[in-house]
């Protein structure tokens, strides 16, 4: 085959203009394309100065679009996160992000909620061995809790304080 779409081909054409002069039907072309709102975000992992980190960070921070965010909103919001992400962690960067998502969204703040008070879970597993498996997915309030309890209990063993008698 020489490259050119044959008589058989998808347009039937053999590759020529059809007889009657007329152009063939092809897709429209579309006009300029306008970035995503999350963008910037790439950019500046490109340009190195944002950590993949901070970049994930601030996207499940401000969350993704719906009927009360616009992609306006959300890339005023980033761009205003993105100068402060310079001196911020990741942890912080979240907090910030998803507090920011709260003010531009606050009639959705009680869904989030719920969403997230429904979709807790908490599964125990026997394993042969005898040991006992836990699973669980918390709220952020009762996850801090858990987790402040963890590392209460296993601080020594995670590098906590000790007291070592020299004698």
């Amino acid at each position: 085959m020489d490259g050119q779409a044959g008589p058989d081909g998808p347009d039937r054409t053999g590759g020529q203009p059809p007889p009657d002069g007329t152009t063939p039907h092809l897709p429209p072309v579309p006009a300029a394309a306008v970035a995503p709102w999350h963008a910037p975000i790439g950019r500046a992992l490109g340009e190195g100065w944002l950590s993949v980190e901070k970049a994930d960070a601030l996207r499940k921070g401000l969350g993704d679009l719906d009927k009360a965010i616009t992609p306006e909103k959300l890339a005023t919001a980033l761009a205003r996160l993105l100068t402060e992400a310079r001196t911020l962690n990741a942890d912080q960067l979240f907090k910030r992000a998803r507090r920011m998502r709260d003010v531009l969204d606050e009639a959705g703040i009680a869904a989030r909620e719920k969403a997230a008070y429904d979709d807790r879970s908490l599964r125990f597993y026997r394993l042969h061995t005898g040991q006992v498996r836990m699973v669980g997915l918390f709220a952020p309030e009762d996850g801090e809790y858990l987790m402040s309890t963890y590392d209460a209990i296993t601080s020594p063993r995670r590098g906590g304080v000790r007291f070592v008698d020299k004698a």
